[in-house]
């Protein structure tokens, strides 16, 4: 390093010199070619002046001489000698000393007479002193400068190479496999800056080794996992086949919880492979019932923990219902599994039954669920890293996903997820997600309107027992089959006949090579049908009810939905329908005829405007299109609304989110046939 340093100053030295040389020089020019032009204009002017004194008219540079006569003897003071002579070359005056030559310069002018040439003055002037002292002081005073220079740059020099050595044996010194102890090195504070750098290069060395480490840990678990994920995947196929054969004869309970513990094999398996594209067995779902699978997660986690002193909080019937989210249905159960398990972890140490709270609600757009305990709590100092992924890692019986997964699935969805703890008393988890669109398959009551009751369609008949004693105090006659061949045996199925009934189906039949959703497409009762089913989070059966537009409640959930009895028949409803589509409102029509609603329906505002002056129940429902071509729906319900109407619901292909609604509406729902709503008034 201090040889390539010695290089570079040689080379600034060499410029250097070379620059003094070259503006000595230059001076020295600048200085000659003044002398000379002052010297030129001295003996133009000695000319002149001579011209004067002789009263001689002459022209020097255009410049005339004057009638001015002094003493010849002046003349001495700028000339050795000077002489006159006419135009034929004789000497008419001359104090020339023959024996003195001319060294100097020699200079004549012409004699003027009335315009012509009369003769010439010749005369040789005296050499004039010049001062070269600026010359000499100027070249002082520059290589005075550049020996300052020199001198500055050999002093800079030497601490520089000094500086420089100290570096290379720093760097030389370097052990890759002890940052640490190199780092911590004392170093002069003028280089302060570079090793500054250093530091941070050598910090990210460091943490790039670390990293590297940490990816080969990574990798070899990773590996493990693709590993298991492959070895584990036919067992779980032969389990899966092993249950559907065995599940014709057991008990629709067992049946669910089978299944409901092969899912959350499944689902942990799949946590395993970080690929979304290579799940296992079952499709995701796009979204998760809440309730449903809370559920669920509480009623296995009761079990799970039986041989411990736990007690699982969670009151059902007390939170409120139809709540939705868009973390998966494979990821959600993890989550919960995992607080669950660090709350059941966090009072071990304690005498005292573990208690953890479980309570759900929704705030506004957003669901927040809440699980605490009352174990050790979580010190200070660990509070503020709770949810890094290194805080968690390394966990003996994890679920497959820790904290910091938790965080960052519940990140995804525009949620949050916070604790609160102190020591010694217990901590408090609180996710908070936004509430995701209600599917349509979903319903919070069941509304009986039919003349003939209820008819049931389970295998198992406790649960039509339990049924039937929530209808029978509300005057709802009920009749129960086992399958569809015990209620062909006493029924001869008919349009008519059918709309009189409304129909309660499972889903699974045991021996059966049939299955709810197939008998209500043959009974062709999709507007008075409820599949009621253990398998309501398989992502097959909701898609059969959103394909059919049939209703579905978990069975699970069965003794929390409320059942009433309509109080109006559907007759006396009065209901009107705008869109300026004619196909949609012909095939409104056609459906609200089957579904005994007698409803009018327009495609102009001004029509219903104007059948709104005749009909004035004030009772009356409106269903409005929102794009009505020249009109949007908002501004006819504000018309309708300074009239008194006051039930006006939004049916439109536009989310919630993306209308600007200057009038408030009742609902706003997909374009679709409004059934649901329709008995929500009877």
């Amino acid at each position: 390093m201090s040889s390539k340093l010695s290089k570079v100053l040689f080379y600034i030295f060499s410029i250097l010199i070379l620059f003094m040389a070259l503006s000595s020089t230059y001076i020295l020019h600048l200085e000659e070619k003044r002398i000379s032009e002052v010297k030129k204009e001295s003996f133009n002017a000695h000319l002149v002046e001579l011209a004067r004194q002789l009263s001689i008219p002459v022209k020097v540079n255009d410049i005339a001489g004057t009638n001015d006569i002094i003493s010849t003897s002046a003349l001495t003071n700028m000339t050795s000698w000077v002489q006159v002579e006419n135009s034929f070359g004789e000497i008419l005056y001359s104090d020339k000393d023959s024996t003195v030559s001319c060294d100097s310069e020699v200079a004549s002018m012409n004699i003027l007479y009335n315009g012509s040439r009369a003769g010439q003055i010749v005369s040789c002037l005296k050499d004039q002193e010049f001062s070269n002292s600026n010359i000499y002081i100027t070249i002082a005073i520059v290589w005075a400068m550049f020996l300052s220079v020199i001198l500055l740059l050999g002093i800079i020099a030497r601490k520089s190479i000094r500086q420089m050595n100290e570096v290379e044996e720093f760097v030389q010194n370097i052990d890759p496999d002890n940052l640490d102890k190199s780092i911590a090195k004392n170093f002069d504070d003028d280089l302060s800056p570079i090793y500054g750098q250093m530091f941070k290069l050598m910090e990210r060395v460091k943490n790039s080794r670390e990293r590297e480490e940490e990816l080969k840990v990574y990798e070899a678990l990773a590996k493990q996992a693709r590993q298991l994920h492959h070895n584990i995947q036919h067992p779980l196929n032969n389990l899966k086949e092993l249950i559907r054969d065995i599940s014709p004869s057991i008990l629709d309970g067992q049946r669910s919880s089978l299944r409901g513990n092969y899912n959350s094999i499944v689902d942990t398996v799949n946590n395993l492979k970080t690929d979304s594209n290579s799940k296992l067995v079952s499709d995701d779902k796009a979204k998760t019932y809440v309730n449903m699978s809370l559920d669920y997660i509480v009623s296995w986690n009761r079990a799970n923990w039986r041989s411990k002193d736990v007690e699982i909080v969670y009151e059902e019937e007390n939170v409120d219902k139809g709540i939705f989210i868009d973390i998966p249905q494979s990821i959600f159960p993890s989550i919960m599994h995992n607080l669950i398990k660090n709350a059941v972890e966090a009072g071990e140490s304690d005498e005292e039954t573990t208690v953890i709270r479980i309570e759900l609600k929704k705030l506004g757009t957003f669901c927040e669920l809440k699980i605490s305990d009352n174990g050790c709590g979580i010190s200070k100092d660990d509070l503020p890293e709770i949810f890094d992924e290194d805080f968690s890692k390394g966990k003996i019986g994890g679920s497959g996903i820790g904290l910091s997964h938790a965080k960052e699935f519940v990140s995804k969805v525009k949620g949050s997820i916070k604790v609160d703890s102190t020591p010694g008393e217990g901590s408090c988890f609180t996710i908070t997600v936004p509430l995701s669109e209600t599917p349509n398959w979903y319903i919070d009551e069941i509304i009986v309107k039919h003349k003939g009751g209820v008819i049931v369609l389970d295998d198992e008949y406790h649960y039509y027992r339990k049924l039937k004693k929530r209808l029978e105090p509300l005057g709802i006659e009920s009749l129960y089959f086992k399958d569809k061949e015990s209620f062909e045996s006493k029924f001869s199925p008919s349009a008519e006949l059918m709309s009189d009934y409304l129909f309660i189906v499972d889903y699974e039949f045991s021996g059966k090579n049939y299955n709810g959703i197939e008998i209500i497409q043959e009974l062709e009762i999709f507007d008075n049908a409820v599949l009621m089913t253990n398998m309501a989070d398989e992502h097959s059966v909701i898609k059969s009810c959103e394909e059919c537009d049939v209703s579905l409640v978990p069975k699970k959930l069965a003794a929390n939905i409320e059942i009433r009895k309509a109080t109006k028949n559907i007759q006396d409803l009065k209901v009107k329908f705008l869109d300026d589509s004619k196909h949609i409102m012909r095939n409104f029509k056609v459906k609200a005829e089957k579904y005994g609603l007698d409803a009018d329906f327009y495609t102009c505002p001004n029509e219903l405007y104007e059948s709104c002056k005749t009909d004035t129940d004030k009772n009356t429902v409106f269903f409005i299109d929102y794009d009505l071509g020249k009109i949007t729906g908002d501004k006819v319900i504000y018309e309708l609304r300074e009239r008194g109407f006051e039930n006006f619901h939004l049916l439109t292909g536009y989310s919630a989110s993306d209308l600007s609604l200057n009038v408030e509406v009742t609902s706003i729902e997909p374009k679709k046939f409004p059934r649901k709503i329709i008995d929500s008034y009877l």
